[in-house]
């Protein structure tokens, strides 16, 4: 019984430092298929960034396709697009990312810090679902993407779009309305947990 319960207050203390990656779905329950994800939303500012409702779109290209959770991704419209703060900072962990419209399309995601680009790789996506893609970047202000080339697979649309899915992002802040337990709060409840095993032990 007390192994049980101090495993529950780990798990607890480790569910409070570990947020669960963004799934974007609770973005379209209503409206268009395809909007703008507003500033604020998860606490970042979203530059380019659009949600995506896969389910009201075929699979005869990426549109369909893109969401790893029920139905909702984030897709860039364009050629470039970023997401993060000025002022607070963040770490990514992975992306699952899907080309729309073109395979073999190029993205340099960039992790950027203090103004600066800190992180840099380039990823190659296709239209057939999606790929995960492990950045482990830290302490970051934004990530920010530009796409290239790539083979159009349809001749009834184009661009340089993506969509990406589970983003896992850590923050080093907390968005307003979602309190995290202070290190201090955690200890007392340890200490609280220990005394009433004791009790329980004298019984």
């Amino acid at each position: 019984m007390k192994r049980i319960a101090i495993i529950a207050l780990a798990a607890a203390a480790g569910a409070a430092a570990h947020a669960a990656p963004l799934q974007f779905d609770d973005l379209i329950g209503s409206g268009p298929a395809i909007k703008g994800i507003v500033n604020g939303y998860q606490g970042l500012d979203w530059q380019g960034v659009f949600s995506l409702n896969t389910a009201a779109f075929s699979t005869s290209t990426g549109y369909g396709k893109a969401a790893v959770s029920p139905t909702g991704a984030a897709m860039i419209g364009g050629s470039f697009g970023r997401f993060g703060s000025d002022n607070d900072q963040f770490d990514l962990g992975s992306l699952y990312m899907t080309s729309i419209w073109r395979n073999g399309l190029n993205v340099l995601v960039e992790g950027v810090r203090n103004g600066s680009v800190v992180n840099s790789t380039t990823v190659v996506l296709n239209t057939s679902g999606p790929q995960k893609f492990d950045f482990n970047w830290s302490n970051l202000n934004w990530v920010r993407f530009t796409s290239s080339g790539g083979t159009r697979i349809s001749p009834y649309g184009d661009g340089m779009y993506f969509a990406f899915d589970n983003a896992g992002v850590e923050r080093t802040f907390q968005p307003a309305g979602v309190p995290v337990p202070e290190p201090a709060t955690l200890g007392l409840a340890a200490v609280g947990l220990a005394a009433a095993l004791r009790r329980r032990a004298r019984r």
